[in-house]
């Protein structure tokens, strides 16, 4: 008799898949060394069972962080206008290896979610090189705008108040 790897299902020795989970692992049952049985009438299959069970049915936090807050931060160094061109480089890097990991990466998650995921990191990258030009044009308004208010709010010097003083002084 054995046991499939996945549900600790018993199958016939025939069976080519799991008859409770679909899985076509399975392991020969062997007798343990330790006692089979706890205090509590519960046996030590039972808790490796719902141990393996509960693991297997928990997403990785990891690639959640990967898939929406890391692509979220690369996003905003590429969408928010006043940043550093260095900035801008990190996020567009930082977007590319997201989307990189989670198309490159081996995870048990489906391949849909892997390319919607990926698609969801280009995506400020995109929108970025579509709106680039607009940006630089924002940025050299900006400047343009602040260098004629610092003009306009220094005080005035005449030049002729200092050439009179010139002259006050030569002939004295």
């Amino acid at each position: 008799m054995k046991k499939c790897a996945n549900c600790g299902f018993a199958e016939t020795d025939d069976a080519r898949f799991c008859s409770n989970c679909g899985h076509n692992s399975f392991y020969e049952e062997t007798i343990p060394r330790y006692a089979s049985t706890y205090s509590n009438g519960s046996s030590y299959r039972q808790y490796a069972r719902k141990y393996d069970s509960d693991d297997m049915d928990k997403k990785p936090i990891g690639m959640a962080v990967l898939t929406f807050f890391l692509p979220f931060i690369g996003g905003y160094f590429l969408i928010k206008p006043d940043v550093s061109p260095g900035l801008r480089n990190f996020g567009i890097v930082w977007c590319s290896l997201c989307a990189v990991s989670l198309l490159a990466g081996e995870t048990d998650i489906s391949v849909l979610y892997n390319i919607v995921s990926a698609a969801l990191c280009i995506a400020p990258v995109i929108v970025y090189l579509f709106r680039k030009y607009s940006f630089e044009k924002a940025m050299r308004e900006e400047a343009e705008a602040r260098r004629t208010e610092d003009i306009l709010n220094t005080p005035l010097q005449t030049y002729a108040d200092r050439e009179v003083e010139d002259i006050a002084r030569r002939y004295q």
